[in-house]
């Protein structure tokens, strides 16, 4: 009794978390192109800085310039890190809901495809 209360809580927390992913993916997606690229371009920017040797003493030209080259890598980077996330956490409330081995990776990956869909219209 007490293991099934606890499989049950799994499945709660995991679906959840799922949920939560998929509506921050959905906010994401309804930013304007230049919301987007403002924060890709402040995201770029920290890692700009942790990566090149004194880049707050270089001039505005190459500071623009590799914040520009990092852009379109740091938003590829952003976009499969998060479908990784989700994919994993789908799954991971797929496996602990019950459904049989044979369709577990199937579900996953409908859920993830109907989601995706659903954000990149």
């Amino acid at each position: 009794m007490e293991s099934h209360r606890s499989e049950k809580k799994r499945t709660i927390f995991w679906s959840a978390a799922a949920i939560i992913l998929m509506v921050c993916i959905f906010g994401f997606s309804t930013q304007s192109g230049t919301e987007s690229n403002g924060l890709s371009m402040k995201v770029t920017k920290f890692f700009a800085e942790l990566l090149f040797f004194r880049f707050d003493s270089m001039d505005i030209g190459q500071q623009t310039f590799i914040i520009t080259e990092l852009n379109f890598f740091i938003r590829k980077l952003a976009h499969f890190t998060v479908y990784t996330a989700l994919g994993m956490v789908v799954y991971t409330a797929v496996v602990s809901s019950g459904i049989t081995l044979r369709h577990k990776r199937l579900c996953s990956l409908a859920i993830c495809e109907f989601d995706a869909s659903t954000c990149e219209i």
